[in-house]
Protein backbone atom coordinates (compact mmCIF):
# COMPACT_ATOMS: atom_id res chain seq x y z
CA UNK A 1 0.00 0.00 0.00
CA UNK A 2 1.28 3.49 -0.94
CA UNK A 3 1.81 6.31 1.18
CA UNK A 4 -0.83 8.32 -0.58
CA UNK A 5 -3.52 5.97 0.16
CA UNK A 6 -2.99 5.37 3.75
CA UNK A 7 -5.76 6.88 5.62
CA UNK A 8 -5.03 8.51 8.99
CA UNK A 9 -7.03 9.45 11.85
CA UNK A 10 -6.77 13.12 12.53
CA UNK A 11 -8.64 15.43 15.26
CA UNK A 12 -9.19 19.26 14.98
CA UNK A 13 -6.27 20.80 16.89
CA UNK A 14 -7.83 22.06 19.56
CA UNK A 15 -9.12 18.58 20.69
CA UNK A 16 -5.64 17.49 20.23
CA UNK A 17 -4.51 20.17 22.75
CA UNK A 18 -7.18 18.96 25.05
CA UNK A 19 -6.68 15.27 25.32
CA UNK A 20 -3.03 15.83 26.60
CA UNK A 21 -4.73 18.04 29.48
CA UNK A 22 -4.37 15.12 31.49
CA UNK A 23 -1.08 14.41 30.95
CA UNK A 24 0.09 16.18 34.03
CA UNK A 25 -2.31 14.32 36.51
CA UNK A 26 0.89 11.97 37.39
CA UNK A 27 3.11 14.36 38.14
CA UNK A 28 0.86 15.88 40.64
CA UNK A 29 0.26 12.90 42.07
CA UNK A 30 4.06 12.16 41.90
CA UNK A 31 4.78 15.13 43.79
CA UNK A 32 2.45 14.97 46.46
CA UNK A 33 3.44 11.18 47.80
CA UNK A 34 7.03 13.04 48.27
CA UNK A 35 5.80 13.71 51.16
CA UNK A 36 4.09 10.16 52.32
CA UNK A 37 7.68 9.40 54.15
CA UNK A 38 6.60 12.40 56.46
CA UNK A 39 3.12 11.46 56.70
CA UNK A 40 4.11 7.75 57.45
CA UNK A 41 7.05 9.14 60.25
CA UNK A 42 5.11 11.97 62.01
CA UNK A 43 1.90 11.27 61.43
CA UNK A 44 1.31 7.14 61.41
CA UNK A 45 3.97 6.81 64.29
CA UNK A 46 6.48 4.66 62.03
CA UNK A 47 10.05 4.81 62.44
CA UNK A 48 12.18 6.06 59.73
CA UNK A 49 13.71 3.02 58.57
CA UNK A 50 10.27 1.40 58.94
CA UNK A 51 8.84 4.09 56.80
CA UNK A 52 12.22 3.41 54.18
CA UNK A 53 11.21 -0.25 54.35
CA UNK A 54 7.93 0.17 53.52
CA UNK A 55 8.41 2.15 50.42
CA UNK A 56 11.28 0.62 49.10
CA UNK A 57 9.62 -3.05 49.62
CA UNK A 58 6.40 -1.81 48.11
CA UNK A 59 8.45 -1.72 44.57
CA UNK A 60 8.43 -5.13 45.18
CA UNK A 61 4.72 -5.29 44.81
CA UNK A 62 4.35 -2.51 41.96
CA UNK A 63 6.93 -4.93 40.07
CA UNK A 64 4.35 -7.45 40.38
CA UNK A 65 1.13 -5.89 40.26
CA UNK A 66 2.43 -4.20 36.52
CA UNK A 67 2.30 -7.00 34.55
CA UNK A 68 -0.50 -8.12 35.75
CA UNK A 69 -2.61 -5.06 34.86
CA UNK A 70 -0.89 -5.46 31.25
CA UNK A 71 -2.16 -8.51 30.83
CA UNK A 72 -5.72 -7.42 32.17
CA UNK A 73 -5.43 -4.16 29.68
CA UNK A 74 -5.19 -6.03 26.85
CA UNK A 75 -8.35 -8.16 27.22
CA UNK A 76 -10.45 -5.19 28.48
CA UNK A 77 -12.89 -4.77 26.00
CA UNK A 78 -16.15 -2.68 26.77
CA UNK A 79 -18.50 -0.12 24.67
CA UNK A 80 -17.29 2.55 26.23
CA UNK A 81 -13.34 1.58 24.94
CA UNK A 82 -10.29 0.74 27.02
CA UNK A 83 -8.74 3.95 27.86
CA UNK A 84 -11.42 5.91 29.47
CA UNK A 85 -12.46 3.03 31.98
CA UNK A 86 -8.95 2.15 32.92
CA UNK A 87 -8.45 6.03 33.63
CA UNK A 88 -11.30 6.48 35.40
CA UNK A 89 -11.00 3.74 37.89
CA UNK A 90 -7.63 4.00 38.39
CA UNK A 91 -8.19 7.90 39.45
CA UNK A 92 -11.09 7.14 41.74
CA UNK A 93 -8.60 4.14 43.44
CA UNK A 94 -5.76 6.46 43.61
CA UNK A 95 -7.71 9.03 44.89
CA UNK A 96 -9.47 7.80 47.62
CA UNK A 97 -6.02 5.98 48.70
CA UNK A 98 -4.41 9.67 48.90
CA UNK A 99 -7.75 11.04 50.87
CA UNK A 100 -7.77 8.65 53.08
CA UNK A 101 -3.88 8.49 53.81
CA UNK A 102 -3.48 12.39 53.99
CA UNK A 103 -7.14 13.62 55.14
CA UNK A 104 -8.99 10.61 56.31
CA UNK A 105 -7.38 7.97 58.58
CA UNK A 106 -4.31 9.86 59.86
CA UNK A 107 -3.32 8.30 63.43
CA UNK A 108 -0.95 7.33 65.60
CA UNK A 109 0.03 3.55 65.67
CA UNK A 110 -1.97 2.49 61.68
CA UNK A 111 0.87 1.81 60.28
CA UNK A 112 -0.85 -1.38 58.60
CA UNK A 113 -3.86 1.12 57.66
CA UNK A 114 -0.92 3.09 55.78
CA UNK A 115 0.42 0.22 54.19
CA UNK A 116 -3.24 -0.77 52.94
CA UNK A 117 -3.65 2.83 51.59
CA UNK A 118 -0.37 2.89 49.92
CA UNK A 119 -0.61 -0.65 48.42
CA UNK A 120 -3.76 0.67 46.97
CA UNK A 121 -2.44 3.95 45.81
CA UNK A 122 0.27 1.56 43.34
CA UNK A 123 -2.57 -0.20 42.06
CA UNK A 124 -5.06 3.05 41.34
CA UNK A 125 -1.80 5.04 40.08
CA UNK A 126 -0.62 2.11 37.58
CA UNK A 127 -3.94 1.69 36.37
CA UNK A 128 -4.96 5.73 35.86
CA UNK A 129 -1.35 5.53 34.51
CA UNK A 130 -1.91 2.79 31.38
CA UNK A 131 -5.20 4.52 31.15
CA UNK A 132 -4.06 7.31 30.27
CA UNK A 133 -0.99 6.70 28.74
CA UNK A 134 -3.26 5.21 25.85
CA UNK A 135 -4.65 8.41 24.52
CA UNK A 136 -2.01 9.82 22.71
CA UNK A 137 -1.65 6.73 20.25
CA UNK A 138 -5.61 6.40 19.81
CA UNK A 139 -6.72 9.86 19.55
CA UNK A 140 -4.80 10.35 16.21
CA UNK A 141 -2.33 8.05 14.22
CA UNK A 142 -1.25 11.23 11.70
CA UNK A 143 2.54 11.38 11.84
CA UNK A 144 2.69 15.11 11.85
CA UNK A 145 0.14 15.66 14.77
CA UNK A 146 1.68 13.08 16.92
CA UNK A 147 4.40 15.63 17.50
CA UNK A 148 2.52 17.99 18.67
CA UNK A 149 0.50 16.27 21.13
CA UNK A 150 3.60 15.06 22.58
CA UNK A 151 4.66 19.57 22.78
CA UNK A 152 1.17 20.06 24.20
CA UNK A 153 1.74 17.00 26.57
CA UNK A 154 5.59 19.04 27.93
CA UNK A 155 3.45 22.15 28.22
CA UNK A 156 1.00 20.85 29.92
CA UNK A 157 3.41 18.68 32.86
CA UNK A 158 5.91 22.20 32.82
CA UNK A 159 3.19 24.75 33.38
CA UNK A 160 1.19 22.96 35.96
CA UNK A 161 4.06 21.75 37.71
CA UNK A 162 5.40 25.45 37.81
CA UNK A 163 2.15 26.42 39.30
CA UNK A 164 1.68 23.60 41.68
CA UNK A 165 5.06 24.81 43.30
CA UNK A 166 4.16 28.72 43.25
CA UNK A 167 1.18 27.64 45.18
CA UNK A 168 2.74 25.24 47.67
CA UNK A 169 5.36 28.14 48.48
CA UNK A 170 3.49 31.26 48.07
CA UNK A 171 0.13 30.49 49.37
CA UNK A 172 0.21 27.08 51.28
CA UNK A 173 3.56 27.70 53.32
CA UNK A 174 2.73 31.16 54.50
CA UNK A 175 -1.06 29.92 55.60
CA UNK A 176 0.69 26.94 57.61
CA UNK A 177 3.71 29.17 59.05
CA UNK A 178 5.79 27.52 56.84
CA UNK A 179 6.04 24.28 58.70
CA UNK A 180 5.32 20.92 56.87
CA UNK A 181 2.68 19.48 58.94
CA UNK A 182 -0.75 17.27 58.55
CA UNK A 183 -2.84 20.33 58.05
CA UNK A 184 -0.76 21.68 54.82
CA UNK A 185 -0.24 18.27 53.46
CA UNK A 186 -4.16 17.98 53.69
CA UNK A 187 -5.10 21.01 51.80
CA UNK A 188 -2.02 19.96 49.13
CA UNK A 189 -4.32 16.76 48.71
CA UNK A 190 -7.48 18.34 48.12
CA UNK A 191 -5.58 20.75 45.55
CA UNK A 192 -4.34 17.46 43.07
CA UNK A 193 -7.38 15.69 43.73
CA UNK A 194 -9.65 18.31 42.73
CA UNK A 195 -7.06 19.61 39.83
CA UNK A 196 -6.45 16.07 38.49
CA UNK A 197 -10.24 15.46 37.94
CA UNK A 198 -10.72 18.32 35.89
CA UNK A 199 -7.81 17.74 33.98
CA UNK A 200 -8.74 14.12 33.20
CA UNK A 201 -12.16 15.26 32.54
CA UNK A 202 -11.13 17.45 29.90
CA UNK A 203 -9.13 15.05 28.31
CA UNK A 204 -11.97 12.52 28.88
CA UNK A 205 -14.56 15.02 26.57
CA UNK A 206 -12.07 15.64 24.29
CA UNK A 207 -11.63 11.65 23.40
CA UNK A 208 -15.20 11.67 23.71
CA UNK A 209 -15.71 14.10 21.11
CA UNK A 210 -13.01 12.63 18.86
CA UNK A 211 -14.87 9.46 19.27
CA UNK A 212 -11.23 7.58 19.21
CA UNK A 213 -11.96 5.65 22.45
CA UNK A 214 -14.54 3.21 20.71
CA UNK A 215 -14.32 -0.64 20.00
CA UNK A 216 -14.34 -0.23 16.21
CA UNK A 217 -10.84 0.91 16.78
CA UNK A 218 -9.29 -2.01 18.36
CA UNK A 219 -10.68 -4.22 15.90
CA UNK A 220 -7.54 -4.80 13.66
CA UNK A 221 -4.96 -4.12 16.22
CA UNK A 222 -2.79 -6.97 16.16
CA UNK A 223 -2.81 -9.13 18.97
CA UNK A 224 0.30 -10.50 20.68
CA UNK A 225 0.14 -13.57 22.92
CA UNK A 226 1.76 -12.92 25.97
CA UNK A 227 2.80 -15.73 28.20
CA UNK A 228 3.44 -15.69 32.57
CA UNK A 229 7.02 -15.89 31.76
CA UNK A 230 7.22 -12.69 30.02
CA UNK A 231 4.99 -10.94 32.84
CA UNK A 232 7.63 -12.83 34.95
CA UNK A 233 10.81 -11.42 32.73
CA UNK A 234 8.77 -7.56 32.95
CA UNK A 235 8.56 -7.68 36.74
CA UNK A 236 12.23 -8.59 36.83
CA UNK A 237 12.94 -5.63 34.56
CA UNK A 238 10.87 -3.22 36.71
CA UNK A 239 12.51 -4.43 40.11
CA UNK A 240 15.97 -3.91 37.62
CA UNK A 241 15.66 -0.40 37.12
CA UNK A 242 13.13 1.14 39.31
CA UNK A 243 9.54 2.39 39.09
CA UNK A 244 10.31 5.48 36.97
CA UNK A 245 12.60 5.31 34.28
CA UNK A 246 13.02 8.52 32.96
CA UNK A 247 14.44 9.23 36.42
CA UNK A 248 17.68 7.68 35.22
CA UNK A 249 18.09 9.73 32.28
CA UNK A 250 17.48 12.91 34.69
CA UNK A 251 19.62 11.79 37.48
CA UNK A 252 22.22 11.18 34.55
CA UNK A 253 21.54 14.74 33.43
CA UNK A 254 21.64 16.06 36.65
CA UNK A 255 25.22 14.20 37.37
CA UNK A 256 26.43 15.81 34.25
CA UNK A 257 25.50 19.41 34.75
CA UNK A 258 27.00 19.16 38.56
CA UNK A 259 30.10 17.56 36.98
CA UNK A 260 30.66 20.49 34.83
CA UNK A 261 29.69 22.70 37.11
CA UNK A 262 32.14 21.73 39.70
CA UNK A 263 35.04 20.60 37.41
CA UNK A 264 34.38 25.09 35.56
CA UNK A 265 34.70 25.77 39.20
CA UNK A 266 37.81 23.90 39.80
CA UNK A 267 39.19 25.41 36.55
CA UNK A 268 38.49 28.95 37.97
CA UNK A 269 39.96 28.23 41.40
CA UNK A 270 43.01 26.57 39.97
CA UNK A 271 43.76 29.57 37.77
CA UNK A 272 43.13 31.84 40.81
CA UNK A 273 45.28 29.97 43.05
CA UNK A 274 47.98 29.64 40.14
CA UNK A 275 47.74 33.12 39.65
CA UNK A 276 47.73 34.49 43.08
CA UNK A 277 51.09 31.99 43.69
CA UNK A 278 52.83 33.61 40.82
CA UNK A 279 52.39 36.64 42.03
CA UNK A 280 53.60 35.80 45.66
CA UNK A 281 56.27 34.68 44.09
CA UNK A 282 57.37 37.79 41.64
CA UNK A 283 57.08 39.88 44.58
CA UNK A 284 59.62 37.95 46.90
CA UNK A 285 61.81 37.80 44.33
CA UNK A 286 61.95 41.30 44.20
CA UNK A 287 61.48 41.07 48.57
CA UNK A 288 63.69 38.39 49.53
CA UNK A 289 64.16 39.79 52.61
CA UNK A 290 60.43 40.16 53.97
CA UNK A 291 59.77 36.40 53.24
CA UNK A 292 58.98 34.58 56.37
CA UNK A 293 60.05 31.58 55.44
CA UNK A 294 63.61 33.60 54.02
CA UNK A 295 63.78 35.84 57.02
CA UNK A 296 63.73 32.11 59.18
CA UNK A 297 65.83 30.54 56.93
CA UNK A 298 68.32 33.14 57.37
CA UNK A 299 68.51 33.08 61.08
CA UNK A 300 68.35 30.00 61.36
CA UNK A 301 72.00 29.95 59.11
CA UNK A 302 73.04 32.80 61.56
CA UNK A 303 72.22 30.34 64.84
CA UNK A 304 74.15 27.69 63.14
CA UNK A 305 77.32 30.00 62.29
CA UNK A 306 77.38 31.66 65.72
CA UNK A 307 79.36 30.34 68.61
CA UNK A 308 77.96 28.58 71.34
Amino acid sequence: MSESTVQYRRVHPVILALSAASSCVNTLFVILMTFASYIATGVYGATAVLAGTILTGSRIFDAITDPLIGLLTDRISTRFGRCRPLAIIGYIATSIAVLAMFVICPGQGQIGVFVLLYLLYIVGYTLFTVGNNMIGPIITNDPKQRPIYSRWMSIYVTVLSTMFSVVLSKTLMPKHGYQLGLPLFKDLAWIVVIAGAVLMLISIIAVTIAKADIPENYVNVKKQKVSFKDSRKSAELILAVGHFPGSFAKISKLTEITFLKNQQKARKSKVLVNSISRGVRRWHMANPGTDPRFVESQADACTEKSPV
